[in-house]
């Protein structure tokens, strides 16, 4: 998934980049979130997605919604996932 891959690189480097420890484990956390979906959704467990995705913190949830509706649709991720995306 492209744009899933994507974030969870970016947010790879964010992490290595970071100075600020606490910040560093706040990527580090978002980033196995991210790895998580990617690795439920590839599997076709689409619940256990949705539960791990509606579990995030707001921000990186957001954007693994985004990243999906991005590859997948809008109308995927509202079935699948229960998110309205425009």
């Amino acid at each position: 998934m492209q744009a899933l891959e994507k974030l969870i690189d970016e947010t790879k480097s964010y992490m290595i980049a970071e100075k600020d420890m606490d910040m560093a484990k706040m990527y580090y956390a978002d980033w196995k979130d991210f790895n998580h979906v990617d690795e439920l959704v590839t599997g076709g467990s689409f619940q256990a997605a949705a539960d791990k995705i509606n579990g995030m913190d707001t921000s990186p949830r957001e954007q693994a919604v985004l990243a999906l509706a991005e590859e997948k649709g809008s109308a995927w991720v509202a079935h699948y996932l229960g998110w309205e995306v425009a």
